[in-house]
């Protein structure tokens, strides 16, 4: 499973009512709306009205493509067509022998290296694309979700980490930092 960040932090039975839903992406997604309206109300979080109203853009355009990923994730590549083309590269096997050795003289050499690079390339891009099919299983060549959870609970460690007071102030005054700017092409390097 994946790390779910301060677990113990939420209401118990409300997790035991999520772990049972079927749709539990959709159930957060409006519990996170829920919470922003009800801290709107509650006047906890103060945002204009244009900028909630691009929150909730974003957190629906993210529902959206969570929804395409799982798409791919669960529709099978249709196995009438995999099967054809399975046929087809065994005919075509066979076919660009006899089309090899009419091309090149028929007591040259060159007809099987020739056959036997294209064979191989198709099949390999047919095989290839069996792979690439459903790239959320857990094979080697897969994405690594595990991964990419961890960076993400990383990020948000971070996120939920930094104060107020952490934010760096201008030592001079706007007027001055706008000067140098102008002035100064070079910029430092933070490390």
């Amino acid at each position: 499973g994946y790390e779910i960040l301060d677990l113990t932090s939420l209401q118990m039975n409300k997790i035991r009512v999520l772990a049972k839903e079927t749709h539990k992406t959709e159930m957060v997604i409006q519990w996170i709306k829920l919470l922003i309206i009800k801290s709107m109300s509650a006047g906890t979080l103060s945002i204009p009205a244009p900028i909630l109203t691009r929150v909730f853009q974003e957190i629906d355009v993210s529902v959206g493509k969570y929804h395409g990923a799982e798409k791919l994730s669960q529709v099978p590549f249709p196995f009438p067509y995999a099967a054809t083309m399975d046929v087809f590269l065994v005919v075509h096997a066979f076919c660009t022998c006899f089309v090899m050795i009419n091309m090149f003289d028929v007591n040259s050499y060159w007809c099987i290296p020739t056959t036997g690079l294209v064979v191989f390339f198709l099949w390999s891009l047919h095989l290839v694309a069996g792979e690439l099919e459903n790239p959320f299983d857990c094979g080697t060549h897969d994405l690594d979700l595990q991964g990419l959870h961890r960076d993400l609970n990383e990020k948000l460690r971070m996120i939920c980490g930094v104060q107020p007071e952490d934010v760096p102030c201008l030592l001079i005054t706007a007027e001055q930092a706008h000067v140098n700017l102008s002035t100064d092409r070079r910029s430092a390097k933070v490390r």
